[in-house]
């Protein structure tokens, strides 16, 4: 019996990193146990893919952020089958010569626990700090899958940490394939991995963690664009293709809570579907690829103060209107 079920295990395993496992990545790069006595460390990686050497304060130009998903990795915005990347077509892209890019990193395996959620977010801070110190005029994310949930738990650090007027500085996330109120994959994942990072997208159902970042940042949106601040947005997309154990993240959780807060023109809605597997959301296959029309218009319009407030930070930002007064009253 003990020997079947090691077999049933086995094959799930398998079937599972055929699924996730990013090409170029194999189960052999999954460093040995004694790994894990190593001391304290970072588990955030931060790459320049094509950064200023100066920008004099104030900063006027603007920084987008690429954060993968878990099982993932730099390949996560590789398309193998074209050989673009998806970093690499907005650097190339003429109308983003005044947006600098870098690309987040962290660690985690499919055998060993790997790094806990908070492990990730606590590094993840440490990294951002330098591009924050720079003043963009606006900082942006294009985050997959689990990436999603680690910039909007990043965003709410940043507002209990620092308030409304540094939060300002950052004006929007576009979210490929995030699973907002969890994923039936999580659950059957952890039967194959110890992945710790697994635990954080599970249904919301049986998801604390979810549960409360979501309740946090609906609170923060709200209040975030009524302290006379320049508008905080998160768009969507989501996979409309399955693959034969359906999609990995559903249009409903990728979507939750959702809303635009300024009206786009078509092509550039805030929620849009693409007809793509859950991983190729974030591999384009070039500048004709949906997908990257979509994110590119956004970072761009974002950036010209189109689809996201183009206002600066003005003084009035992170006060808010008095729910019992006229007068503005400091939040």
């Amino acid at each position: 019996m003990n020997l079947l079920l090691q077999f049933v295990r086995l094959c799930r395993f398998a079937l599972l990193a055929s699924i996730v496992l990013q090409p170029g990545r194999s189960l052999a790069q999954t460093p040995s146990p004694t790994a894990t006595s190593e001391p304290v460390r970072e588990w955030v990686t931060f790459t320049a893919e094509r950064v200023a050497k100066s920008c004099p304060e104030p900063c006027r130009r603007h920084a987008v952020i690429f954060v993968h998903g878990i099982f993932g990795s730099k390949e996560t915005w590789l398309n193998t089958q074209t050989s673009q990347y998806f970093p690499a077509l907005l650097e190339g892209d003429p109308r983003m010569e005044d947006i600098d890019i870098y690309r987040a990193d962290y660690e985690n395996y499919m055998l060993q626990a790997g790094p806990s959620i908070q492990d990730v977010l606590e590094s993840f801070t440490r990294g951002m700090i330098k591009i924050h110190e720079r003043k963009y005029k606006t900082t942006q994310f294009v985050a997959h899958s689990l990436g999603g949930v680690v910039v909007r738990r990043y965003l709410l650090h940043v507002k209990l940490r620092y308030g409304h007027k540094t939060l300002s500085l950052y004006r929007q996330a576009i979210l490929l394939g995030t699973p907002l109120d969890g994923s039936y994959f999580a659950s059957i994942a952890q039967i194959a991995s110890s992945n710790q990072l697994l635990r954080v997208i599970k249904p919301v159902n049986e998801n604390d963690f979810l549960e409360m970042l979501n309740a946090s940042i609906d609170d923060l949106s709200k209040k975030h664009h009524q302290t006379f601040c320049p508008s905080l947005d998160f768009y969507a997309g989501f996979e409309k293709k399955a693959t034969f154990l359906d999609k990995i993240v559903s249009p409903e959780s990728a979507a939750r809570s959702i809303e635009c807060s300024v009206s786009l023109s078509p092509g550039k809605e805030c929620i849009r579907g693409f007809d793509k597997t859950h991983s190729a959301l974030a591999k384009p296959d070039d500048k004709k690829d949906l997908v990257y029309l979509w994110v590119s218009s956004l970072v761009r319009d974002c950036a010209d103060g189109k689809s996201c407030s183009a206002q600066g930070i003005v003084p009035g930002c992170g006060e808010m209107e008095s729910f019992t007064r006229g007068s503005p009253s400091k939040w």
